[in-house]
């Protein structure tokens, strides 16, 4: 399986890229810039773990916890449409309760 390649542009310092380039050959510059990237990502993927760990298990985001595990609860309510469907009831109920009232006062 090949892995997909993509080109990028980056700027760098003027002095810095023209050192890199004397001293790094053309073919092994990608796979030199390459490791940097991946240990760079490595910290912060590790930063990112620690953070959700510190969510997931300290005491003081039990409140925090509870709150996400109610929205969670209604992502799969069938209420994606909630703000024009709850605006629709809204007037058809209005409707309903000045009809109401009027034939209650007649």
């Amino acid at each position: 399986m090949t892995v997909a390649k993509l080109r990028a542009s980056y700027t760098f310092s003027a002095s810095v890229l023209q050192r890199f380039n004397a001293v790094v050959p053309q073919e092994e510059r990608s796979r030199e810039m390459e490791e940097p990237m991946k240990q760079a990502l490595a910290a912060r993927e590790a930063e990112l773990e620690r953070v959700a760990e510190a969510f997931m298990t300290d005491p003081a985001f039990a409140e925090c916890r509870q709150d996400a595990n109610l929205w969670d609860a209604t992502v799969a309510d069938g209420l994606g449409n909630a703000n024009r469907t709850c605006a629709v009831n809204k007037v058809a109920a209005g409707k309903y309760l000045d009809a109401h009232r009027s034939a209650s006062q007649a």
